[in-house]
């Protein structure tokens, strides 16, 4: 089964192809927010490369966010198309899954961090367990001081909020914070692929018609620097 991954939640664009449970292609590319200009001749390119046609994709996934408002809009209403059009299944990946599994291999809890504006940030806690990583918290919606009150174990922190809560995070919580490293920040759309090929594989979809984006706030496309 091939899946074709996608993720516009961030200033990233990625496109990913696995074929079961390996990824077979994956392009992450920064291009500033022009996801509504770049995504489809993205995919089109990714497909050639592969001698591959989108007839040839058995499903679609799709970060679903917390992100960028209109990113997120431009990857699930695309997902959704091709999944509607093709007549295949689709299913939606949490944005905060896909940066937690960057350091999947890191032993302790990990926390990835977005940038939700206006002093908030976007997080979840993941541990690792013999299945893989587990969340241990609901996806939320809040500020740093609020998060690290949560937080009492050495713990991972990934994702682009350490640009703005890094140096806190490290002041507050000392040797018990550790920051990823930047190349880990933004979400990979091998993740995306591969987590929405195990979700297909279990016979989990999401309603090709229903699926909308992960937004932890009611007013989040109005929400200002």
């Amino acid at each position: 089964m091939k899946v074709l991954g996608i993720d516009t939640s961030t200033e990233s664009l990625g496109i990913a192809i696995a074929e079961d449970g390996k990824l077979l292609i994956g392009c992450d590319k920064i291009f500033g927010l022009r996801h509504s200009q770049d995504l489809i001749p993205t995919i089109k390119e990714l497909l050639k490369s592969v001698s591959l046609t989108i007839d040839n994709i058995d499903g679609f996934a799709v970060a679903i966010g917390p992100g960028s408002f209109t990113g997120l809009r431009v990857g699930v209403t695309t997902a959704k198309a091709l999944a509607i059009v093709k007549n295949k299944p689709v299913v939606g990946v949490p944005t905060l899954d896909v940066i937690a599994h960057n350091a999947y291999y890191y032993p302790g809890t990990i926390c990835p961090i977005i940038d939700a504006k206006k002093g908030m940030l976007y997080a979840a806690l993941y541990e690792r367990k013999a299945k893989g990583l587990v969340r241990k918290s609901k996806y939320l919606l809040l500020t740093v001081e609020e998060l690290l009150k949560k937080i009492n174990k050495h713990t991972l922190f990934i994702g682009n909020g350490i640009i703005f809560y890094g140096k806190i995070i490290e002041k507050i919580k000392k040797e018990k914070a550790v920051l990823a490293p930047k190349r880990l920040w933004l979400p990979r759309s091998e993740n995306v692929a591969m987590l929405g090929w195990e979700e297909l594989k279990k016979g989990k979809t999401d309603n090709s018609f229903d699926i909308i984006p992960l937004y932890l706030h009611s007013r989040e496309c109005n929400i200002g620097k």
